[in-house]
């Protein structure tokens, strides 16, 4: 009977620190967001290319930038209350750029480039509660041989003020992936900021 109740009052123990959720400083909530193993970063293979989205929080994007930030969280939430995804292109086993990868000419350079800083941001949306909503920004960053492949920062209105589940749909017309989905689960562990 003893041994029932240690059980019983370990996992209310338990169960209470997770409901709680995790409170983290700046270093370690962008180490946790950046954990694939935590769900907020999903990869999909398409042939031999790599494309994962990360789901960014307000918070996260706030410590990315805390020690160069002059303004308080309240005030930078404020100012900031689009949704963010990051979308990563590179193919497998190749330390290029992506956007320099399987074009012949000049000029299919320039399409590919085109198609990356103009009209993908017409190719991608997220879905919360049912609700579409289309994406008002998009910035590819360029990494020169630094990194492996490109990114694309992505960001999207947002009227649903709760929401637990959010899908982020891509079709690439550049490589012709048809509809990708990528769910995030953001009731799931999303870690407190410690401001």
């Amino acid at each position: 009977m003893r041994r029932i109740n240690k059980i019983a009052a370990y996992s209310l123990l338990f169960l209470s620190i997770t409901a709680c959720g995790k409170k983290l400083d700046s270093i370690e909530y962008v180490k946790y967001m950046n954990n694939p193993e935590n769900g907020f970063i999903v990869k999909k293979n398409y042939g031999p290319y790599i494309i994962a989205v990360q789901y960014r929080t307000v918070e996260y994007n706030y410590a990315l930038q805390k020690s160069i930030l002059k303004m308080s969280f309240e005030e930078y939430k404020k100012s900031n209350d689009l949704l963010c995804f990051v979308l990563n292109i590179r193919k497998d086993g190749s330390n290029e750029e992506y956007l320099e990868q399987d074009v012949n000419d000049y000029s299919g350079y320039i399409d590919k480039m085109d198609y990356y800083t103009n009209l993908v941001s017409n190719d991608v949306y997220v879905e919360i509660n049912g609700n579409k909503y289309p994406c008002v920004h998009s910035l590819l960053e360029r990494t020169y041989g630094i990194g492996k492949g490109n990114s694309l920062l992505f960001y999207f209105e947002n009227n649903e003020k709760d929401f637990k589940k959010i899908a982020f749909i891509y079709n690439d017309r550049y490589l012709s992936t048809g509809r990708m989905t990528f769910k995030f689960n953001t009731e799931k562990n999303i870690p407190t900021l410690i401001l």
